[in-house]
């Protein structure tokens, strides 16, 4: 869903010549395993290390008990190097207001 979404925005504004490169990722357990399995699923494919590498924006879509893994898994990729601050946006779709 977030593909198609990024991908209907730029199409609606006309914004050129563009590449989408979705990652899917999967796992199961506790969070900081979770973490774990993710990063390595994703630095196991070196097509997808390249495409982090080149990318304008990096956009992180989660819900649920994956935001707390997303975190955590965003923080690793900009501790190991493989984004950087200003290309990434994390995308939360369950949240709480609190008044």
């Amino acid at each position: 869903m977030m593909h198609d979404a990024v991908h209907s925005y730029l199409e609606a504004h006309d914004l050129g010549s563009f590449n989408i490169q979705a990652i899917a990722l999967e796992g199961q357990g506790m969070v900081e395993e979770r973490v774990s399995k993710l990063y390595d699923q994703l630095v196991g494919r070196e097509e997808w290390v390249r495409a982090l590498k080149m990318a304008d924006a990096v956009f992180l879509a989660t819900h649920s008990q994956g935001c707390v893994v997303s975190t955590q898994l965003l923080a690793r990729m900009l501790d190991q190097g493989l984004i950087t601050g200003t290309q990434t946006h994390l995308c939360v779709s369950h949240f709480a207001l609190i008044s």
